[in-house]
């Protein structure tokens, strides 16, 4: 009986001479669904107690509009000195990747920056250029969204560096912005992708849009793609509405490397 509860509510229930009429595997189950029980109006009783402040009230998709996120590869620039290390298979460049990431690399750079917004790490993938290459997928977070843009702006320019790159983008998603911003369209797998369909889906787009058509994989199952505008305005694929049809026409298409769970289009605030 792996679970302390249930044993000590068997032990008592044979030490004081309960439920005699069940024989010891009998009384295990009785005891363990007693302990689960007792364990449930616990927790119930423990959410009670929960201080629940405004933040904590928060919706969800609330915090993930006001959440900065920066796409930047570790593999230097093709234009750098080391630009041969753009050379290697893509699970090599994923594994130097991830060791990036957990080594805590931007988590220190943010810190010498004497950033105070809260700062996420995770490992995705940039599909542009009609190469498809891991990078990582920097969330920057703070109640403040003044300071938020101008800590992701920061560390940004510095992984820029860090890390040799042309240019380290940044946007944040936000549904409010659709009428004022970027135009942003996202996809939901129903599974991870791999970096075969991730190659398919960005051929479907490159054919559609032309070769500055792309997209970053934010999750294992996720990838948003932005009509990014120009100093000038103008966008540098087609205009919004022609951006959005175009994406519904081959919608088709790329359910049929990976099946589509759900799509949304957003207003994308970027750098």
């Amino acid at each position: 009986m792996g679970h302390p509860k249930a044993k000590s509510i068997f032990d008592e229930y044979r030490k004081k001479g309960r439920k005699k009429s069940l024989n010891d595997d009998q009384l295990r189950e009785f005891a363990f669904e007693r302990a689960v029980t007792d364990y449930s109006h616990l927790m119930k009783a423990r959410v009670k107690e929960l201080p629940v402040t405004e933040a904590m009230k928060e919706l969800s998709s609330s915090i993930r509009s006001r959440v900065q996120n920066i796409t930047g590869e570790v593999i230097p620039s093709v234009k750098t000195e080391m630009s041969e290390a753009e050379q290697l298979a893509f699970k090599d460049k994923e594994k130097f990747t991830k060791q990036v990431a957990k080594a805590g690399v931007v988590e220190s750079i943010a810190k010498t920056l004497g950033i105070q917004s809260k700062v996420r790490v995770t490992v995705g993938s940039g599909a542009y250029e009609e190469k498809v290459n891991p990078n990582l997928i920097v969330q920057v977070v703070n109640d403040d969204p003044v300071v938020a843009q101008r800590d992701a702006l920061d560390l940004a320019n510095a992984m820029s560096y860090v890390f040799k790159q042309d240019a380290t983008p940044l946007f944040r998603a936000d549904p409010a912005l659709i009428e004022q911003e970027q135009l942003g369209y996202r996809f939901k797998f129903a599974s991870p992708l791999t970096p075969a369909q991730q190659k398919k889906i960005l051929s479907v787009l490159n054919n559609k849009f032309g070769k500055d058509a792309g997209f970053t994989k934010v999750r294992a199952n996720e990838i948003v793609t932005i009509n990014y505008r120009g100093e000038d305005g103008s966008p540098f694929l087609v205009n919004d509405t022609d951006f959005v049809i175009g994406l519904d026409e081959v919608r088709n298409d790329i359910n049929a490397i990976s099946p589509i769970e759900s799509q949304e289009v957003f207003g994308a605030q970027s750098e």
